[in-house]
């Protein structure tokens, strides 16, 4: 096990001179109602290190966009766990294909209803589907230079359909304080740990970040996730700050085991 922790510290990078960054602080309402979460983001080059407190855990994600590895580590019992980003992303794929499909088949089912019962069951379906929704949304600026926090963002309604999925605010990348390494870390990385998802196969729907997509351009400060016509969670980045990191900050030290199949306490948040 020691020896596979020194193999990944050298994946991932090893403790060095201090180095610039950026360090974004994420508000994220963790569901209807629910009480704020916050994720604080480390951004380095290519390295990309996410803080994910909680209750009984602080759960500490780790990305490095060169070496394409991701890691999650429990700070508290010493554990890592490897994610397979090629696999992951195969699954989350199929996941969202099955969910679009099944939708689609529920959609053609309520049609065939009397119009008077439509409505209804059209909302019912829509409070618990969302997955595949990025895939298809498209998203229309509707606002431009509004207040959020200290930031001046454009607002986008993104549609699937007819139906308002997202409220997003966003800011240009040039604007948003990460050189373009980073900001191509940070893509990734919320790509690849499933960010661009409402749920599936990667991990609770409190924990997915929808800070970057294809769909709407630049860093979104502000989202907010609609399910049956109403608001259901969201997050905003309070700050984006430089700062300078030291290497270790990315990499998993020799104190720590892999946790073995099936035994590792924390999904992806």
């Amino acid at each position: 096990m020691r020896l596979l922790a020194h193999i990944l510290m050298g994946l991932l990078g090893v403790a060095g001179p201090l180095a610039a960054g950026a360090l974004l602080t994420v508000e994220v309402e963790a569901g209807r109602g629910g009480v704020l979460r916050k994720h604080e983001i480390h951004v380095q080059g290519s390295r990309v290190r996410m803080d994910t407190p909680s209750d009984q855990h602080k759960q500490v994600t780790l990305y490095d966009n060169k070496a394409g590895t991701m890691v999650l580590l429990d700070e508290e019992q010493k554990l890592f766990r490897r994610i397979d980003i090629e696999q992951t992303a195969d699954r989350q794929k199929e996941y969202e294909v099955r969910q679009a499909r099944f939708q689609e088949g529920m959609e053609k089912r309520i049609r065939s209803l009397p119009p008077e019962k439509q409505a209804a069951f059209r909302k019912l379906m829509n409070r618990g589907m969302a997955a595949g929704d990025v895939a298809r949304m498209e998203c229309q600026r509707v606002g431009e230079a509004e207040a959020v926090g200290n930031w001046t963002a454009d607002r986008y309604d993104c549609l699937v359909g007819s139906r308002k999925v997202r409220e997003i605010w966003t800011v240009p990348w040039e604007e948003s304080g990460l050189n373009a390494e980073e900001v191509e870390a940070l893509r990734a990385f919320v790509q690849r740990r499933g960010g661009g998802s409402t749920g599936g196969p990667l991990g609770s729907m409190s924990g997915q970040l929808s800070l970057s997509a294809d769909a709407f351009p630049g860093l979104a400060v502000r989202v907010r996730h609609f399910q049956g016509g109403a608001v259901h969670r969201g997050h905003e980045i309070s700050s984006v700050k430089s700062e300078d990191f030291d290497a270790g900050l990315f990499a998993i030290d020799a104190s720590y085991s892999e946790a073995a199949a099936g035994n590792f306490p924390l999904g992806i948040r």
